[in-house]
């Protein structure tokens, strides 16, 4: 069975939320409709949605399963979101990264909300789209742990959930490192933070902030 889907997750001053329609009739063939929060334009987040990877509800909802998912690492102890935990705003509040089979990184995890309006990502800034910050994790001896693209490919291959919803999501396409980072890259475009204070204040809403905060 897949990981259970998340409807929404909601914090003091920060808003993230998923199309809550996956769920219902027809959700396979729906198109992706997004609850923006306060403080980002809806243009400028559909500006940055890759015209390579359209969104729809059943990728995201292939992508959040695949990011909560510990098979897509070497010794099924760690997933996307054990060092991006939606508990943690997406971070893992430790000094460094802990992967499979309990190896340290050298840098702490970052947060993916809102990193669809990143122009870079990593801490150096070495790749520019999230469907290629995906595939590195996923292959890192001291990430996610998986030795080879063949490997992964083949152990998603072995569950049928997976090979009916790649099917339906890629067509042709099915199961490849690329379509893993599309569908997952996908869900991370649905990671979206807003609605502090601050945002509420600068669309028109004077008492967001104390007359002391509006004097910096």
């Amino acid at each position: 069975m897949l990981p259970r889907l998340f409807l929404s997750i909601l914090l003091p001053g920060l808003v993230w939320l998923l199309p809550t329609h996956v769920l219902q009739s027809g959700w396979n063939t729906a198109p992706i409709r997004m609850q923006i929060p306060i403080g980002i334009s809806e243009s400028l987040w559909r500006r940055r949605v890759s015209k390579d990877n359209p969104l729809s509800a059943k990728k995201v909802a292939l992508g959040q399963a695949l990011y909560f998912d510990k098979r897509l690492s070497v010794d099924g102890t760690v997933s996307c979101a054990t060092c991006h935990d939606p508990a943690l705003a997406f971070t893992d509040s430790k000094a460094v990264a802990v992967g499979g089979r309990g190896t340290r990184g050298t840098r702490n995890a970052p947060t993916i909300l809102n990193a669809a309006f990143s122009d870079t990502l990593f801490w150096d800034g070495r790749v520019r789209s999230l469907e290629d910050q995906v595939k590195h994790p996923l292959l890192s001896s001291f990430e996610m742990g998986m030795t080879s693209e063949k490997e992964l490919i083949t152990r998603l291959s072995s569950i049928p959930d997976y090979q009916s919803q790649f099917k339906r999501v890629f067509n042709s396409e099915g199961l490849t490192m690329q379509t893993i980072a599309k569908a997952i890259a996908a869900y991370e475009r649905t990671l979206l933070s807003g609605n502090s204070p601050f945002d509420r204040f600068i669309t028109g809403q004077k008492t967001a902030i104390s007359d002391a905060q509006k004097r910096g």
